[in-house]
């Protein structure tokens, strides 16, 4: 199967899915981060702060405890840093 077809296919299955932005992609790799040994998650920092500067992203060092925070605040239309 071509890739060509196989996007056709998911696309029959999926019809909802859509290619994932360069944010949804970074929150995604961000929530990694926690499963890294603490040398792993210095380069992985690195590779986050490079791949938000090429894509315009804010970036700060966070855990993934900080984003699943964040992302339940968006619900409620606040953020987490709000006292």
């Amino acid at each position: 199967m071509t890739n060509t077809e196989q996007r056709e296919v998911q696309g029959l299955y999926y019809p909802d899915l859509k290619p994932h932005s360069p944010r949804e992609i970074f929150d995604n790799m961000q929530l990694s981060r926690d499963l890294l040994s603490p040398r792993e998650q210095i380069i992985w920092d690195k590779v986050m702060e490079a791949y938000a500067a090429r894509y315009g992203i804010e970036y700060k060092r966070v855990t993934a405890d900080r984003n699943f925070w964040q992302k339940v605040a968006d619900l409620f239309g606040a953020d987490v840093d709000d006292e």
